[in-house]
């Protein structure tokens, strides 16, 4: 396999993280001060608020792998300088 397949499968994950993002920090500003009352309890609560608490569940969740897995900025600048050498 060549350089430009690794590259455009970086810029491919790259792409889909920050579309991810966006989306999840998106559902959470629509929810607005719902997502403030997050619990791990779901008992007692009814559907729609159950369904909050599953999406902020997964915000929490998932925030934390941009910093572990990685962050953007090196992505970009491993695809900038992989480009460069093509």
């Amino acid at each position: 396999m060549d350089a430009s397949g690794g590259v455009r499968r970086g810029h491919l994950a790259l792409a889909r993280r920050v579309r991810v993002e966006r989306i999840e920090e998106t559902t959470i500003e629509i929810l607005g001060p719902r997502a403030l009352y997050y619990t791990e309890h779901t008992e007692g609560l009814d559907d729609a608020q159950a369904d909050d608490q599953a999406l902020v569940a997964t915000y929490l969740n998932n925030r934390p792998a941009t910093i572990y897995g990685g962050s953007n900025e090196i992505q970009r600048n491993l695809i900038a300088n992989s480009m460069a050498a093509l």
